[in-house]
């Protein structure tokens, strides 16, 4: 995989000259990329496939056997495999629209499983949605419209293609602070992880890894940033047995826990 990602940077220019040749401007730039999915073809929605082995679906179209990526890694792939879900379509659709000079980040909701795309047209983030179809759409559409009686969204964070993430959460739905302290002397640093229960009610999944976490410092105190929701707080003393700890947020709240390590 890693091989023929790395090989494949002449079909991604290739590909990106193909759809983009005829833009008049970077609105329609985005939206001839976003259409590239939806209309020519060239990618296979996998999203709910059943796999014949772990990370391996068979599917009718050439290529017949469809490996998707399982981290952020090895984007060009994607032009290989032609097919995926979510995660796939937003990282090939940030990596032709940088390479066809739009400013754009993939973002990444892991807690409540989705991802998707925005471009900086006229100094405004717009939400490209590939994967869904939903293209400059309301941010808080994305928490709206998902679910049967809409999503709970914990923690947003983008990326750029060289790598550099920043938090957005904040233009999804509105955040509480949690400020956490461990009470245990010789607690020394702890790790603080956040598992969502948000999917509990969509498809039975909890304690999905939201990417987010703090360390404690010198007084064992630690500070997050989330929406609303359920969650599971992973204490990390000892990676093999973490002490959970559950807890149910409020939006635009402050909250101080307290745990004591056993």
């Amino acid at each position: 995989m890693k091989t023929q990602s790395e090989s494949n940077y002449q079909l991604l220019r290739e590909t990106t000259e193909n759809i983009t040749r005829y833009s008049i401007n970077d609105t329609d730039k985005a939206y001839r990329i976003y259409e590239w999915f939806q209309y020519s073809g060239n990618m296979t929605n996998i999203y709910g496939k059943n796999t014949v082995l772990p990370g391996l679906i068979i599917r009718s179209e050439d290529p017949h056997i469809c490996i998707p990526l399982n981290e952020n890694k090895y984007v060009l792939w994607v032009l290989t495999g032609k097919c995926g879900a979510c995660l796939e379509y937003s990282l090939l659709y940030r990596e032709i629209a940088n390479e066809s000079n739009l400013t754009v980040r993939s973002v990444h909701n892991y807690g409540e499983d989705h991802n998707w795309d925005e471009v900086l047209i006229d100094n405004k983030w717009i939400i490209v949605d590939p994967s869904m179809y939903w293209f400059n759409v309301s941010p808080f559409d994305e928490e709206t419209r998902r679910g049967p009686n809409g999503l709970n969204m914990s923690y947003v964070f983008a990326e750029y293609s060289n790598g550099t993430q920043e938090d957005i959460t904040y233009r999804y739905t509105n955040t509480s602070n949690i400020t956490i302290k461990i009470l245990n002397k010789n607690r020394g640093n702890i790790s603080i992880k956040v598992l969502s229960n948000n999917l509990l009610h969509v498809n039975n999944r909890t304690e999905v890894d939201t990417n987010l976490s703090c360390k404690t410092d010198m007084n064992g105190i630690c500070t997050l940033t989330l929406g609303g929701g359920n969650y599971t707080l992973s204490l990390e003393k000892n990676m093999f047995f973490p002490q959970k700890e559950y807890i149910a947020i409020d939006e635009n709240k402050e909250y101080e826990k307290e745990y004591l390590l056993k």
